[in-house]
């Protein structure tokens, strides 16, 4: 099987290991004229010769493989959509039908679900998952959700709620929604005769990476993590972890930072509120981390950690945007990255402004009505697609784009793009734009002179 090898990526891996490409092709039985053919972005390697690729530059194979382009658009077609139904059973019944939205490779989509459990049955749960998720009623029944499943706490007007679907004024605002946490077990019945369906987006976490590296740990080692986080504050306890790290102790922190030692242990001890913002942002200034690490965090979720928007939290949400409007489905600051919107596409096929871009995916369904998209193409032309209902889209990172015509949408996207943490880190960046500019395409190499390595 050949495998393509990204050539950003070996470029990157060869200035990290300080490997030239003769080296390298020495250490993996490869000519010279293989590395530079895949430094051009010229075919792949069998799939033997890229792992010793790999082991020559002591990465897993995965870190050089990949295509190194994304589309713009994807678009599906509701008889797209629908040819992915797959039949799940549960508790020894046709449970739900799942249908895939479009993504590239390798990326995270959304799923349409028909509930099938009916509603004089309890459902099963399932088993929860990593991932968050943001979910939607979009009709045309109600149906009752479940969420007790993970501290045993039976049923209660937390972990069990009728999600609405909206049968009133503003009906582009399809129904409640919710945001569940990671682990959180769910399930669905019908609240009654009607069919129903969802539309589930689960979305990539970066504590996919945390815990995949941690697994690696031994018992001892994870055991000790956990104990570092657990009981006080979050801020108190991630201000003794950069302590710890950089050889402070409270005393020696006090004395180096000119914050007193009480301010300094009772923030330690949990009190959030001893050292005020200035005095936080010279502790990061002393200790050479980002200060923002030590402010609390604010959330608002229920006992199960869900966070709901009613039909009526979503129409009271109303508002205008750019040419459009729209209404907030739930969201949450513990998943920052993860938006919903519901969209109504109301102006003239001939107003063709790309007033749409966003910094990461994101991902439609036509929820009523007759659209045009139209989109920056990768070649820097504007193309157009006509929509109908229950078509898809699935909009990469700063693609330029509108909707025009009479019609609605549901809108969801994560940070597969510029995430949250992304924001943190090129707000730390020194020389941003350059930065940025130098790392883009980069197969500059290392610095060494060539034909001279050892």
């Amino acid at each position: 099987m050949t495998i393509t090898i990204n050539r950003y990526k070996l470029m990157h891996w060869l200035n990290a290991r300080k490997v030239t490409p003769i080296m390298a092709a020495e250490r993996a039985g490869l000519t010279t004229a293989d590395i530079d053919r895949l430094l051009t972005g010229t075919g792949g390697l069998e799939s033997d010769a890229a792992q010793r690729l790999a082991g020559a530059l002591h990465v897993p194979e995965g870190y050089l493989s990949g295509d190194d382009s994304l589309p713009a658009v994807i678009y599906a077609s509701r008889k797209d959509v629908e040819a992915t139904c797959r039949p799940v059973d549960r508790d020894g019944i046709h449970f739900y039908n799942y249908y895939t939205l479009p993504s590239p490779k390798g990326l995270i989509c959304p799923v349409i679900l028909d509930i099938l459990c009916p509603a004089d049955k309890l459902p099963k749960q399932n088993n929860g998952h990593l991932e968050p998720a943001i979910t939607v009623n979009i009709g045309p029944g109600d149906i009752n959700g479940r969420w007790d499943g993970r501290y045993d706490e039976g049923l209660n007007n937390d972990t069990w709620q009728v999600m609405h679907h909206n049968r009133g004024a503003e009906s582009w605002v399809l129904g409640d929604s919710y945001v569940e946490p990671s682990f959180c077990p769910h399930t669905y019945s019908l609240a009654g005769t009607q069919p129903a369906q969802i539309l589930s987006y689960t979305i990539k976490t970066s504590l996919e990476a945390f815990l995949a590296q941690s697994n690696a740990w031994s018992d001892h080692a994870f055991k000790e993590m956990l104990g570092s986080y657990e009981g006080k504050s979050f801020p108190g306890r991630t201000l003794l972890t950069h302590m710890d790290r950089r050889g402070f102790d409270a005393a020696s922190l006090s004395k180096a930072s000119g914050i007193g030692l009480n301010a300094l242990t009772a923030f330690l001890d949990g009190d959030e509120d001893a050292i005020a913002i200035p005095e936080l942002k010279r502790l990061g200034g002393t200790l050479g981390c980002d200060w923002r690490l030590l402010l609390a965090p604010v959330h608002a979720n229920d006992s199960v950690g869900k966070t709901w928007a009613s039909i009526e939290d979503s129409v009271a949400s109303i508002r205008p945007y750019k040419s459009y409007t729209v209404a907030s489905l739930a969201m949450g600051a513990r998943v920052p990255d993860m938006i919903g919107l519901f969209m109504k596409v109301a102006k003239p096929e001939d107003q063709a402004e790309l007033d749409l871009v966003e910094p990461s995916a994101t991902h439609y369904l036509v929820s009523g009505g007759a659209m045009t998209l139209r989109w920056m193409a990768e070649d820097g032309s504007v193309q157009s697609r006509s929509l109908e209902y229950r078509d898809a889209l699935w909009i990469g990172p700063y693609v330029r784009h509108s909707f025009a015509g009479q019609g609605s949408l549901v809108k969801m996207g994560n940070g597969e793009g510029v995430s949250y943490l992304n924001q943190f880190e090129l707000s730390n960046t020194f020389e941003l734009a350059d930065t940025l500019k130098r790392g883009r395409h980069d197969l500059a190499d290392w610095g060494y002179d060539a034909g001279a390595e050892k």
